[in-house]
Order: C-alpha cells, then sequence, then structure tokens
C-alpha cells in the first residue's frame, strides 16, 4: 500500500470511529453537514496527531506557513 492510500484509508478508519459509528444521519444533506464539520472543526481544528508534533492540522499549517525552512532543518 502507498503512504497516500495508507494515509487515505486511516483517516477513513478515523472517521468511523470516532463520528460515523456514534452519529445519526436525519438525510444525506444532514450527513453532509455533519460530516464537513467533524472534518473542518474537529479533526483539523481540535484533534491533536502526534505525527504533527501533537499539533492539530491547522496548527501545523500555520507552523509550516510561518516557517517553512525549520522543517527542513531538524537541528
Amino acid at each position: 500500500m502507498t503512504g497516500r492510500l495508507r494515509q487515505a484509508d486511516r483517516i477513513i478508519r478515523t472517521l468511523k470511529d470516532e463520528h460515523v459509528d456514534y452519529t445519526e444521519y436525519a438525510d444525506y444533506d444532514d450527513a453532509c453537514r455533519q460530516l464537513a464539520h467533524w472534518l473542518e472543526v474537529e479533526y483539523m481544528t481540535e484533534r491533536i496527531h502526534s505525527a504533527l508534533g501533537y499539533l492539530t492540522p491547522a496548527e501545523f499549517e500555520a507552523v509550516c506557513l510561518s516557517a517553512p525552512d525549520s522543517l527542513l532543518d531538524p537541528a
């Protein structure tokens, strides 16, 4: 399995484990709204990731944009 496929598989598993398995949807539009909220708010701004140095994806993105060279220099 390639890296990107592995990442996609992992986020789908996390989505199911942390949201889909515990949520009821009124209809397709409700499911889309709730899934978008989970991804944009809970996953991106509230859920820390060990692979990102225990930052949220939003925090990690901000670090990357503010100091992209610091990610290349391990010292």
